[in-house]
C-alpha cells in the first residue's frame, strides 16, 4: 500500500468523518441524547430565536349581547446568542507518515491513536460544557506564590493532559506564564491543586479562574447559566422577565420520590412542560439507589443511547454524570432544548484540503470543527434540587 498525505485526508474523511459527530455527541454525556440538534434560526454566526411566554390573552366569558373578547396575540421576547466555536486538532509529523509508507499497521496505529485521542478530548469538553455557564469558568484558584504547583476550589473539570489558561474571573486577563499550560497531575486530596508542566512559575489569587486553552467567554449557554438566580441569559435580564428563572431547591436534603415527584409536578403544573429528564452527580444517583433499596422498592432501569443506564423513575430517566455538580439532581423537558448548529463535526477543509502543512514545522495538522449553541426555550420550566444529602 502507498501511503502519503492525500492517504491520511481519505482515511481522516471516509473512514472516520462519518462516525466522529454521533461518537462525540452521544457518548459525551446522557443528556445530549435528548436534546434535538438543529440548523433552523441561525442568522449570520449569532442564533435568534422568538420564545414564547405566558397565555394568548384572548379569552374571556362574556354576557349574551356583549362585544366578544378583545384578542390579545401571543407573546414573545427574542433570544440571541453567538454560536460558539468548538475546535479540535490532529498532529502528524512528515515522520510518521513517511515511516508509514511501508508499513501498513504504523499506518492504522498512527492515525487511530490520533483520532481517538483527538474523540476523548472533544467528547469530554463537549459534554462538560452542557452543565456550566459558557464563561468557561472551570474553577477558582486558590492563593499560589511563584509555584509550578496551583491550589484551585474544585478539581472536579480538571485532567491530567488538559492545555489550560489561568486568568482573572472578571475580563479573562491571563496571569503571567499563564497561557497554554498543561497539567500533568490533579490532588484531589483535601488541599486540591493542579500541577504545571515545565517550569515556569505563576502567582495566582482567589480572584483568578482557570480555563480550558482559549475558552474564556467562548463555551456554550450550559445549566448552570439558566439556573442561575440573577444576571442575563440569551440577551435579556431575569430581574426584568422573572418567568426566565428555572425553579432552584439549594436545600433539599434526603432524598425521597415525594421530594422529586413534588418537583415534578410543580413545574408541570406551573409552566405546562413535561420533564422527560432527570440528570444527576454520581453521588446523588447511587444516594438515590440506597433510597429504593431502604425502602424495598423495586429498581427499574432504562438503556439510553450511547450505552449509558438510567434508573426509571415513574417512567423518567434518571442518569447520572460526571460533569454535574455535587450534591445535585437537574429534572428537565428536554423537549424545549435545542442546540443549534451551522453543521455537526466535520473536518475543516472549505480550501479542499483536510491535512494542511502546519507552518513552520515538519508536520501536518487536521482541524474538526463544530459551531453551536444550546439554547433552552422555556428556562424557567426547570428545576434544580441542590443541597442534597449523600454519603
Amino acid at each position: 500500500m502507498s501511503v502519503n498525505v492525500t492517504t491520511f485526508a481519505n482515511a481522516l474523511k471516509i473512514a472516520y468523518g462519518p462516525m466522529m459527530p454521533e461518537q462525540i455527541n452521544i457518548g459525551s454525556t446522557p443528556l445530549a441524547q435528548k436534546i434535538e440538534q438543529t440548523e433552523m434560526n441561525i442568522v449570520g454566526s449569532t442564533v435568534k430565536k422568538a420564545a414564547p411566554y405566558g397565555v394568548n390573552g384572548g379569552f374571556g366569558s362574556i354576557g349574551e349581547t356583549s362585544a366578544l373578547p378583545a384578542p390579545g396575540g401571543n407573546k414573545y421576547v427574542q433570544f440571541e446568542s453567538d454560536l460558539k466555536n468548538l475546535a479540535g486538532v490532529i498532529h502528524l509529523t512528515e515522520k510518521v507518515i513517511l515511516a508509514s509508507q511501508s508499513d501498513k499497521a504504523s499506518f492504522v496505529n498512527a492515525l487511530t491513536s490520533e483520532i481517538e485521542g483527538l474523540k476523548r478530548s472533544a467528547k469530554r469538553s463537549y459534554g462538560r460544557q452542557f452543565y456550566l455557564d459558557g464563561t468557561g469558568n472551570l474553577t477558582a484558584c486558590g492563593v499560589t506564590s511563584a509555584a509550578t504547583t496551583v491550589l484551585v476550589a474544585n478539581p472536579q473539570y480538571l485532567v491530567e493532559g488538559m492545555i489550560i489558561d489561568i486568568v482573572a474571573s472578571a475580563d479573562g486577563t491571563p496571569v503571567t506564564k499563564g497561557t497554554g499550560r498543561r497539567i500533568i497531575a490533579v490532588n484531589k486530596g483535601a488541599t486540591p491543586s493542579i500541577v504545571l508542566e515545565g517550569t515556569d512559575k505563576v502567582t495566582t489569587t482567589t480572584d483568578h479562574c482557570i480555563t480550558e486553552q482559549k475558552s474564556y467567554n467562548n463555551e456554550m449557554t450550559g445549566l448552570a447559566k439558566i439556573f442561575a438566580q440573577n444576571g442575563s441569559i440569551y440577551g435579556l435580564d431575569k430581574a426584568t422577565y422573572p418567568w426566565l428563572k428555572a425553579y432552584v431547591n439549594s436545600s433539599a436534603g434526603a432524598l425521597s420520590d415525594k421530594l422529586i415527584i413534588d418537583t415534578i409536578l410543580d413545574r408541570e403544573n406551573e409552566t405546562g412542560c413535561k420533564i422527560d429528564m432527570i440528570m444527576t452527580h454520581p453521588l446523588v444517583y447511587t444516594a438515590y439507589y440506597d433510597y429504593l433499596e431502604a425502602t424495598k422498592s423495586h429498581v427499574n432501569t432504562l438503556e439510553l443511547k450511547g450505552g449509558f443506564t438510567a434508573l426509571s423513575v415513574n417512567g423518567i430517566p434518571m442518569a447520572q454524570d460526571r460533569f454535574m455538580p455535587a450534591a445535585t439532581m437537574d429534572l428537565l423537558d428536554t423537549s424545549v432544548f435545542n442546540v443549534h448548529q451551522f453543521r455537526d463535526w466535520d473536518w475543516m477543509d472549505q480550501d479542499g484540503a483536510i491535512l494542511k502543512w502546519d507552518s513552520g514545522y515538519a508536520a501536518y495538522k487536521a482541524v474538526l470543527t463544530k459551531y453551536c449553541e444550546m439554547i433552552c426555550n422555556m428556562p424557567g420550566a426547570q428545576a434544580r434540587l441542590s443541597g442534597i444529602t449523600v454519603s
